[in-house]
């Protein structure tokens, strides 16, 4: 049975913070339970060691951010499981799906540099 404080929509990633006993609030967004978990664990550290690596690793996640925008939208667009709730049109679909492939190739680029 969800505790009193657990959200009725349940949504992944979720981390919920605080004692077992004592259930506290929730956590939906995988970067800011990244930070939760590095804040209360530092060591190792995983957002990076200098500044630049740390600004390195929020500018991957944003990219990555983006690409996941662009999927949920060819996803829209172009999967029997939405046609029932909205209009869907083709070249919105591969305009969504090749926004997202430029993303995912930017973010492999940066990844083989850092």
């Amino acid at each position: 049975m969800p505790s009193p404080s657990q959200p009725e929509t349940l949504t992944f990633p979720m981390l919920q913070i605080g004692a077992p006993e004592s259930p506290g609030a929730y956590i939906h967004q995988s970067v800011p339970i990244l930070e939760y978990l590095e804040d209360r664990f530092p060591e190792p550290d995983m957002r990076g060691a200098t500044p630049e690596l740390r600004a390195k690793g929020r500018d991957m996640l944003g990219v990555l951010d983006e690409a996941t925008g662009w999927l949920g939208l060819y996803m829209h667009q172009s999967r029997q499981l939405f046609v029932p709730l909205e209009k869907q049109f083709a070249v919105v679909a591969n305009v969504g799906l090749e926004k997202m492939h430029k993303q995912l190739d930017l973010l492999e680029r940066e990844a083989d540099v850092g």
